[in-house]
């Protein structure tokens, strides 16, 4: 009997299986490449009899390809401008889907000048370009009130989703918008992946996959943002902020990012990078390691909860370091410099370079109480454990006194028999060393004997 052939083998795949649950990590006609995803699942769709052996993650692109789609104002959401469904309100959005778009000589898909009563939604689209020259989608001027936009009920002006993007000088550009969500979007060997300017405020960026660009994330001039549960592997910068900064109340959390620069923040404020997996293993070409996290020009920086570890190579003169912080902001009356960073609860494991360093400038201001707090850090075989290159300023702080505890050094060898303030009362271990735990030009005065 001839069995019914459910795929079309491979690279072409089968189908598209709404419930189909599996993931898309590897590659190959047996999937076992895993270097890269190729829009295919890694295990088969079984159901009565039979299986699709090479199911397809998104739905099927429409073939032949759309010309560069350009909305500009309300009147332009048409099907001849690639439409393909909805009306445009909260409940029924205008969709754009299915597409297969060159974008070689425009932006793939542009939208501008929206009105905030208008919603829409881009997805399942694939959007390719050979000149690397323009975006694949361009999302600018547009959106609504976006104030609520963390709340599970809120309606997003603008959606794009499940989208496939390669080649292009960037994926995702977001200019002067609001209330716009990005999310289960691949972005494959452009310039960047998802970018944030133009003052952009209350968005969110999740659950998306872009390796193998120069920046994956890129934030300049943006607001009130939410980047959580991405990927972001193989880009030469994980996510970076430009020198202009002014990127305000960003929050980026469990995600995972293989670059030798993993998270760049720079003339920034109020800023949380915690749970994160920060990692670099020196890639195929052996790139050197640079950083997990650097700060400069920034104050009210919170780096919680991340594992920032690095097997690749380093070279000691650049002054590799798994945490960094350089040049505090100066105060505009005194011009004192001063900024108020947390750097509590990672782990960093560097490998040949620094685990935590602290520049010179980099220190709190006495008068408004703002200072540079590390402690309850695993610090694991780091060549150089810390370096505070600020003596005499008093305002970085390496514990977080008695009883709370400073961090674990995997090379401390001070032993733990006594507790209390002054650790004098004996014997009675308390988990704290009895002695500090000293580095260039501080030390941590209740170093813990346990990794936190």
């Amino acid at each position: 009997m001839t069995q019914n052939a459910w795929d079309n083998g491979y690279p072409s795949g089968g189908n598209f299986w709404s419930d189909y649950t599996g993931v898309d990590n590897c590659s190959g006609p047996n999937q076992d490449n895993c270097s890269s995803s190729d829009g295919i699942g890694d295990t088969p769709y079984a159901f009565n009899n039979n299986q699709d052996n090479y199911p397809l993650i998104n739905r099927f692109i429409l073939d032949p390809p759309h010309s560069p789609i350009l909305i500009d104002g309300d009147a332009a959401f048409t099907p001849s401008n690639g439409v393909t469904g909805g009306i445009g309100t909260s409940s029924s959005p205008y969709i754009i889907e299915g597409w297969r778009i060159d974008a070689s000589t425009a932006n793939g898909i542009e939208i501008r000048n929206v009105s905030p009563s208008v919603y829409f939604v881009i997805q399942n689209v694939f959007i390719n370009s050979a000149s690397d020259s323009h975006a694949a989608i361009v999302l600018e001027n547009l959106g609504g009130d976006g104030s609520g936009f963390e709340s599970s009920n809120n309606i997003f002006n603008g959606v794009v989703a499940n989208a496939t993007l390669s080649d292009d000088a960037h994926g995702v550009v977001l200019s002067a918008v609001s209330n716009v969500k990005v999310e289960s979007v691949k972005v494959r060997d452009g310039g960047t992946g998802i970018e944030c300017t133009g003052f952009s405020e209350f968005n969110i960026v999740s659950g998306n996959d872009v390796r193998d660009t120069t920046s994956g994330v890129v934030l300049d001039r943006c607001l009130y943002m939410d980047i959580f549960y991405n990927s972001l592997l193989n880009d030469q910068f994980g996510l970076s902020e430009t020198p202009a900064g002014n990127d305000n109340g960003i929050d980026v959390e469990h995600n995972t990012v293989q670059s030798p620069r993993g998270f760049t923040i720079s003339n920034s404020m109020n800023n949380i990078i915690a749970n994160n997996q920060i990692r670099w293993d020196g890639g195929t070409g052996g790139t050197l390691f640079r950083y997990g996290v650097n700060v400069t020009l920034s104050t009210g920086i919170s780096v919680t909860g991340n594992s920032i570890t690095n097997a690749g190579p380093t070279d000691f003169r650049n002054g590799p370091a798994g945490v960094v912080v350089s040049n505090c902001p100066r105060d505009t009356v005194t011009n004192v410099p001063g900024c108020d960073i947390g750097i509590v609860g990672n782990t960093i494991s560097v490998g040949d370079a620094y685990g935590v360093a602290l520049l010179s400038g980099a220190y709190g201001r006495a008068q408004d109480g703002q200072k540079i707090k590390v402690y309850h850090n695993n610090f694991l075989n780091n060549s150089i454990q810390a370096f505070d290159d600020n003596p005499g300023q008093g305002l970085n702080l390496w514990d977080n006194g008695y009883p709370s505890g400073g961090n674990f050094w995997s090379d401390y060898t001070g032993v733990d028999n006594c507790s209390g303030p002054a650790q004098d009362i004996c014997p009675n271990p308390d988990g704290i060393g009895d002695t500090p735990y000293l580095f260039n030009y501080n030390q941590d005065n209740y170093p813990l004997t346990k990794p936190y």
